[in-house]
């Protein structure tokens, strides 16, 4: 059997399997005049080319669950580091290759004979784990023990592995080497841009000028984390980039940890305020290179639009308007999402276009798994350099260990 992580799906743009759109039931506008008639709610988003808005799609209280980090989070280290494996690499800067092997007693295969024959045997199942430019492809394979075999079975259940150039790495640190390369590749450490959007400011320019948030964003702030003080923060914390050193990057910030996971915001009121610089690049910076960023807007603020603010990374935004009036005596929100082309539909689903969301756990429950899960569906977005990335750390251990002296499937013979 052959499973590939959900990092091997397809990146063409418009490519959503059926089983995807069966799970998720997401309803998406690119165009104002893509937006349904019987939705009167105003949007939050400006519907526009390039980006797609989620109108909602539940009437129902939305499943929730973290996506992404799945069974296979860390395979090698849970199940390879401390068992008897063997590893390869193979490939070129194109296209680098990292297999892992480790023999698996407790999943023994038993293969049938030829038809008619009636006779089977037992084989010994391996798990294999290959890293590609695209993907990590995870199977149990019923390997021989011998060379020609074990070839012949990777090419079957792999076709498109070329087994002809791999080496074996005897090199008694490479497993540590492949263990830190497959915590980088999943996302266990979280950064989130923050941006405050007072009524009538529609420019970026304006948005990052803000000194100060109002009383309503620092509510809403206070609900996503905690405030704390950058200097001194324990290095063995998540600092999301930031200064704990010297407050070059301020001197205050929000964090907060979820489902074991660590989450630093970069808060655009707390980061350094330029007098001279309209385009506050420090602010920027930080904010610039996140892939998510909820905008919090005040009440009457005019519908977002997509493109407001300059960036390459940025894949998602998550707008949060408060409502101008408190609701059974709670502050209350509306929340809208919008994606560039490519990102992966993923859940919790919004509920019907206008719901309220009153301020507290349960809300800041779904804003943190919607985000979370908005993260991990941009990384697979053709543009998003993750996958460029993934590339290049796989090349640079590829070519760390390319002059080991080859002794091929040795172990097998």
């Amino acid at each position: 059997m052959t499973y590939t992580s959900q990092m091997a799906r397809s990146t063409e743009p418009n490519e959503y399997p059926d089983i995807q759109k069966a799970r998720f039931h997401h309803n998406y506008v690119e165009s104002e005049d893509d937006v349904p008639q019987e939705i009167r709610a105003p949007l939050l988003i400006q519907p526009m080319s390039g980006y797609r808005v989620e109108l909602g799609g539940s009437p129902t209280t939305p499943e929730m669950y973290l996506e992404e980090q799945d069974v296979y989070a860390y395979h090698y280290h849970n199940n390879f580091t401390n068992h008897p494996h063997i590893n390869f690499i193979g490939g070129d800067k194109e296209n680098p290759i990292i297999v892992s092997i480790q023999t698996a007693p407790d999943s023994t295969i038993e293969v049938k004979g030829s038809r008619g024959s009636g006779s089977s045997k037992a084989l010994m199942g391996y798990r294999v784990i290959v890293r590609t430019k695209k993907a990590d492809h995870h199977s149990i394979l019923p390997l021989e023990k011998s060379r020609t075999a074990l070839l012949q079975s990777l090419k079957i259940h792999l076709p498109f592995l070329q087994t002809e150039n791999l080496k074996q790495i005897s090199n008694s640190v490479f497993p540590n080497d492949l263990a830190y390369l497959e915590r980088r590749m999943y996302l266990g450490k979280h950064k989130f841009g923050v941006v405050y959007c007072r009524a009538g400011q529609t420019t970026e320019e304006e948005m990052f000028s803000n000194e100060n948030g109002s009383e309503l964003f620092y509510n809403f702030m206070d609900m996503m984390g905690d405030r704390i003080q950058l200097r001194g923060w324990p290095d063995s914390k998540y600092s999301g980039g930031l200064d704990t050193k010297n407050d070059s990057t301020g001197k205050e910030s929000y964090y907060t940890e979820y489902e074991g996971l660590s989450i630093m915001y970069h808060v655009s009121t707390l980061l350094p305020l330029s007098k001279s610089n309209s385009q506050q690049v420090e602010r920027k910076r930080h904010i610039g290179n996140d892939v998510c960023c909820i905008i919090f807007q005040d009440p009457q603020c005019t519908p977002f639009r997509p493109d407001t603010i300059a960036s390459k990374f940025n894949h998602v935004y998550i707008v949060v308007q408060v409502l101008p009036e408190r609701r059974n005596g709670k502050i209350c929100y509306q929340m809208a999402v919008v994606s560039k082309q490519g990102v992966w539909p993923h859940s919790p689903v919004l509920p019907e276009q206008g719901t309220i969301f009153e301020h507290g756990p349960q809300f800041r429950d779904f804003l943190l798994t919607k985000i979370i899960n908005s993260e991990r569906a941009a990384s697979h977005a053709p543009a998003f350099c993750v996958t460029r990335t993934r590339k290049q750390w796989l090349t640079d251990l590829v070519e760390k260990y390319q002059a080991e002296s080859p002794s091929l499937f040795g172990c097998f013979g």
